[in-house]
């Protein structure tokens, strides 16, 4: 079976990944960009990823898509962390899990948060309730490293930042958030997520959409509910970058 590894440290590194899915060289498919760029945005056409991943491998005049393959795909978790990957021995958490180790690790660290466990974790429930209907959702993370880079927001639990609503921020908090910032690295962890055969056009098309995005566009990724509330394992992380 053929395994196809989806990555974006950078954009050589996406394009890689797609010259080895499609079978050509980067040189061949960085002669079509320009062709696939108007071809994604144009407001004319309203097809769906399929469609537009069959007629972009007619553009690279590519060979025939496997149909026994093994699908994975690359992602970049932003966070703090003590820096080592021992960090995460248990793996990348879903919400609620992840926020009750996350404080038994940082209580180590920072003794006083001890006091607010309990209420952090009462909050945490409401904040799921609000969020998705009591479901567990996470673990999130970016598409593109880059943009899990620039993205020092999620260096912290959003519960540290608090939310609008009745999930309001407390300020008892605050001296204990700025020393977690003092005392945490931020943390990128690059994982992968396996992917049957079946979702490999709406990867590829958001592949072809992040990199072409340098020709007009501001280069973002939205943070993604990649595990949607199932655990990433330990074995599915490939780095962390501190």
């Amino acid at each position: 079976m053929e395994i196809y590894n989806f990555s974006y440290d950078d954009e050589n590194d996406a394009l890689n990944s797609l010259s080895m899915y499609y079978g050509i060289s980067v040189e061949k498919i960085k002669s079509k960009l320009n062709e696939i760029n108007t071809l994604l945005k144009n407001d004319a056409l309203e097809w769906d990823s399929g469609t537009y991943a069959w007629h972009i491998r007619l553009l690279l005049d590519a060979e025939p898509e496997q149909k026994n393959m093994k699908i994975r795909v690359s992602y970049y978790h932003r966070c703090g962390s003590d820096g080592t990957l021992e960090w995460f021995k248990e793996g990348l958490l879903h919400c609620p899990e992840g926020i009750k180790i996350f404080l038994n690790k940082t209580i180590n660290i920072v003794p006083e948060l001890t006091e607010y466990k309990g209420e952090i974790l009462r909050r945490s429930v409401i904040h799921l309730n609000d969020e998705s209907n009591g479901e567990a959702n996470g673990p999130f993370a970016f598409s593109t490293l880059r943009e899990a880079k620039v993205r020092n927001e999620f260096d912290l639990p959003e519960l540290f930042f608090g939310n609008t609503g009745q999930f309001s921020f407390v300020q008892d908090l605050v001296p204990i958030q700025e020393k977690l910032k003092i005392k945490l690295k931020p943390t990128i962890v690059k994982f992968y997520k396996e992917y049957n055969p079946e979702n490999i056009d709406c990867i590829v098309c958001n592949y072809w959409q992040l990199i072409c995005q340098k020709f007009d566009e501001s280069f973002t990724s939205d943070s993604l509910d990649v595990g949607k509330g199932k655990n990433i394992p330990f074995e599915q992380i490939q780095e962390i970058f501190i």
